[in-house]
């Protein structure tokens, strides 16, 4: 395709070439042959295209000198004026003048002045036709058929804009829908990266605070409970294999295209009991009776309340207090956790914002809900969410 556009630049030089070649071998060995004429007719063509307001500056000289007797044209080589209609049809179609019927204007003025000259000075034109007499009418009957000629191949360069300006406007249309396809396709894989750090972190995160929180404890009691190691280690184990379990899932489900079961309602029971035996005490109280939730909604309330466990745990500490309330009561689920009292906390780094808040509030969001997370003026840190039910299908009756 590059190499087409490059070539379609020589069409007007190389028209240029054959008309200047034609008209001198057709005129050669005359003495009175118009070579300036056939040569300024010539560029003024090759012109065309590139610089059409300089090819009719071209024209317009060309006619001047043949005013004044340089390379007029005389009995046998008078039609080459008619190469103006070439310079008005390539003109019109590149597009390149501001306004379309401004060649048509330049090309009829030109023609006539040209037809004018040929019937009305020159003096072998009227040899020609046969006698003074019949000027006046060759003239009408030369500016006629200029005009014609003039006016078809303005109408046609018109169609070929107006043809090459749809076809330019699909190619730019063609590469918009490719340049927005090649974006989403970004934003998908952008999408599923932030997915995948998300639930990667949801995960890593519970089951590290967890074994960590069991390893300190397993330290401080070593010495006086030395039977609560072994439970430790059980737990830390177990948290370890769920962590591993988990986590090698998402990576075969990335690999293989397959969906990983996802957690529930039913999971939030454990999580909990995993919290508490870590240290923390977790309570988990429930009002009303539960609605129906999609299932991408339940996999959002246990990420909440996992990822509000595991801050509990990091920054609160062995010792701090959970409190969790599912109320039921309402056109919705409302979610609250709080998290009171002062163990031993694990400082967080000052300067690394975590993805655990906001990767909540993109969750209840995405979910059709929202939630907000912070610091009361009691000093206890609440989450508080809601998330609407999924509607019923409507009934139709038979």
């Amino acid at each position: 395709m590059r190499y087409l556009r490059a070539a379609s630049w020589a069409i007007e030089p190389l028209v240029a070439l054959v008309f200047v070649t034609l008209w001198v071998v057709a005129e050669s060995g005359r003495r009175d042959a118009g070579l300036v004429g056939f040569i300024g007719l010539g560029a003024a063509i090759a012109l065309s295209r590139r610089a059409p307001r300089i090819a009719f500056g071209v024209i317009g000289a060309t006619l001047l000198l043949q005013l004044f007797g340089i390379g007029a044209f005389h009995a046998t080589d008078w039609p080459a004026n008619f190469g103006i209609v070439l310079v008005v049809g390539f003109a019109t179609a590149q597009g390149r003048v501001a306004r379309v019927w401004i060649p048509l204007v330049l090309g009829e003025a030109a023609i006539a002045i040209a037809v004018a000259m040929m019937v009305f000075q020159q003096d072998g034109f009227v040899q020609w036709v046969g006698s003074a007499r019949t000027s006046a009418p060759a003239f009408l009957l030369l500016l006629a058929l200029g005009t014609v000629l003039v006016g078809m191949t303005w109408g046609m360069g018109w169609g070929i804009r107006v043809v090459s300006r749809l076809d330019a406007a699909e190619v730019r249309e063609q590469n918009a829908q490719a340049r927005l396809a090649e974006s989403e396709v970004r934003l998908a894989i952008a999408e599923e990266r932030d997915r995948i750090a998300q639930e990667m972190h949801d995960v890593l995160a519970h089951s590290l605070a967890v074994i960590v929180a069991q390893a300190d404890g397993a330290r401080y009691l070593r010495s006086k409970r030395p039977a609560a190691v072994d439970a430790a280690l059980v737990s830390i184990a177990a948290a370890a294999r769920g962590a591993l379990s988990d986590v090698g899932g998402m990576i075969d489900s990335v690999l293989d295209g397959s969906t990983t079961p996802q957690p529930g309602l039913t999971g939030i029971p454990e999580l909990a009991a995993s919290v508490r035996a870590a240290g923390v005490e977790v309570t988990v109280t429930e009002a009303g009776h539960p609605g129906a939730l999609a299932p991408a909604q339940e996999v959002t309330v246990f990420r909440i309340v996992q990822e509000g466990l595991t801050n509990a745990l990091r920054h609160r500490g062995r010792g701090s207090r959970v409190a969790v309330v599912l109320d039921w009561r309402g056109p919705g689920l409302a979610l609250q956790l709080v998290s009171s009292g002062s163990g031993d906390a694990v400082p967080r780094e000052a300067g690394r914002p975590g993805r655990g808040i906001p990767g909540m509030i993109e969750r209840a969001r995405l979910s059709g809900g929202w939630l907000s997370a912070g610091v009361d003026d009691t000093g206890d840190h609440r989450v508080t969410a809601f998330l609407p039910y999924r509607e019923a299908p409507a009934v139709v009756a038979a």
